[in-house]
Parts: C-alpha cells; structure tokens; sequence
C-alpha cells in the first residue's frame, strides 16, 4: 500500500469517526433526556401509589407514557438506521485494505536471495531497527541489533526516545512538548528554515486549540495570534486564514469555510514531519538524522 493510499485512507477514517462520535453525542444527550423523563414518570407513580390510588390511570398520564414509548422507538430505530450507514463505509475501508495491501515480496526481497546476499540482508535489518527506533521500540531494535551484528551509534539513541515522547503527545493533542524539543533541538536541525517551518506550524495549532475551546478568551487568542507576526511574510496565506477563522470563535467553526484548520490530521502530519529525514540532523557530520554511520545527509524542507 503506498503512502498516498494510506494517508487517503487516513482522511476518510478520520472523517468517518468525526461523523460517528458527533451523532453519537447528540444520541447520548437526547437518550438520557428521555431516560430522566421515563424516571420522573415513574417516580410520580410510585407516589400516587403510595397516597392510596385506586390503580386508574388518567388520560393525560396514559397519554405521556405513549408519547415517551413513541420517542423511544423513534430514536431507536435512527441510532439502528446510522449505524447501518456508518456501516457500510467502514467495511469498505477494510475491504481496501485488503485489496491495496501488497501480500508478497518482490523477488529481489526473497529469503533466498536475502540469504545469499549479505549486503541486501544488512539493508533490511538496518531499516527495520530504524523504524523500531523511531516507534520508540528501542529494546527490540538492539535486540536485533545484536543478533544481526550492525554497527550503529548509541549516542543518538536518546534522541530518539526524546522525539517519540513528543510524537506520542501530539496523538494526545499536546504541543507543549513538541515547542520544547524544537526549541532544544534548534541548532541540530538541517536547516533554520525547518526550524521556522516546524515552529510555525506548533503556533499555529496552540491558536487553533485556543479559537475552538469552548471557553475561548479573547486576550488568549490575541496574545497567541501576535506571535504568528514573527513569521510573516513567508506565511502570510495561512497566517491570512487563521485570522478569518477569529469571526467563528465560539460558533459553529468546524462547519465554517475554514474547518479544514480544526482537523484532527494536522496533528499527525506535525509528527510525520517530526520524524522525516529533513528535520533531524544530530550531532555527527556524517549522519542526518539516523544512528546508522552510513546514512547520507538529507535535503532540507522548505518554508510554507
């Protein structure tokens, strides 16, 4: 499955759950509305029975009971409706996973042709212990790093471990962490122009998160917006949206022309941006990014 697939696959999941978790919200609400009236109910008429009723119920009583019973069924039968239609895509994703996903290896990664090639063999191992790395795996990867005898560089490992930490916070829509590796990392990155990029993009987010709190503070919102004037004018286009956005603080704003700046998937394009070559440049001249001795440095990424 190619990247392109993926990250298609990505939106549309992410798109999908969006769907799922605000009908779901309006479901919950409207169900436990219904759930406290059906309580009120017969709370009443465990009153009336403890008065000494004589066990007759009144028409306009018999008349709420049918009414909930009704809204009841009604808000069953959509939520059984919905999840049919949210169904039927989320099968369809599965089903192209299946369809996209490359099931056998091209000849030149055989077994047999690993194994009677050293050079080849060391490759492999070499780009499955860096990506065990840069998911945070580091027992596995020196586990494998001993058994399949590979030269790395165990200073860099820590870098690693640091940057996982920042990438899993990110998942959790936290951007403190990723504000204060760049700002530690500043000098080891390729480029000044990455490190503005990624800053950028950490301010961006903080202001986002700000305009679309439900408590939203306006002198909050001000003082993050001013700092965006530091980047201007390689990003005054995005910096341009960011401000239109302002109008739709506190309404509907992931309805609003720019809903695209709420989505969930910029907090995963920071951390795929994190974790490429371009933006990770340690200490060593002869390695960008990699605790391998013989990975070549990589190009920078540019600004906006």
């Amino acid at each position: 499955m190619t990247q392109q697939s993926l990250d298609a696959l990505y939106n549309d999941f992410d798109k999908l759950y969006k769907d799922f978790s605000s009908y779901k919200s309006n479901f919950d609400s409207d169900l436990n509305q219904l759930l406290e009236e059906c309580q009120a109910f017969l709370s009443k008429s465990a009153a009336i029975d403890e008065s000494g009723g004589d066990g007759s119920v009144e028409p306009s009583t018999r008349l709420r009971l049918q009414q909930l019973h009704q809204r009841l069924k009604k808000r069953l039968s959509e939520a059984s409706k919905r999840h049919r239609e949210l169904h039927a895509p989320l099968s369809k994703m599965g089903k192209l996973i299946d369809k996209s996903f490359v099931t056998e290896l091209p000849e030149s990664l055989s077994s047999a042709q690993l194994e009677s090639d050293a050079e080849k063999l060391q490759v492999l191992n070499t780009a499955i212990c860096e990506h065990l790395i840069r998911e945070g795996s580091m027992e596995v990867a020196q586990e494998l790093i001993r058994e399949a005898g590979l030269a790395y560089e165990e200073s860099h490992l820590p870098a690693y471990a640091e940057l996982n930490h920042v990438v899993e916070a990110l998942a959790k829509r936290q951007l403190e962490p990723a504000l204060q590796w760049l700002q530690d990392n500043q000098k080891s990155l390729s480029s000044e122009e990455t490190g503005r990029y990624l800053e950028f993009l950490i301010r961006r987010l903080q202001l986002v998160q700000l305009v679309s709190s439900e408590d939203a503070k306006p002198e909050a919102i001000l003082q993050q917006a001013r700092l965006l004037a530091a980047f201007s004018p390689a990003c005054d286009a995005d910096i341009r949206r960011l401000m239109g956005s302002l109008a739709f603080v506190r309404r509907s704003l992931h309805s609003s022309p720019y809903k695209d700046l709420f989505e969930s998937r910029l907090y995963h394009e920071l951390s795929q941006l994190l974790v490429s070559r371009p933006t990770r440049c340690w200490a060593s001249p002869r390695t960008c990014h990699s605790p391998w001795p013989s990975t070549p440095a990589a190009p920078p990424c540019r600004l906006c």
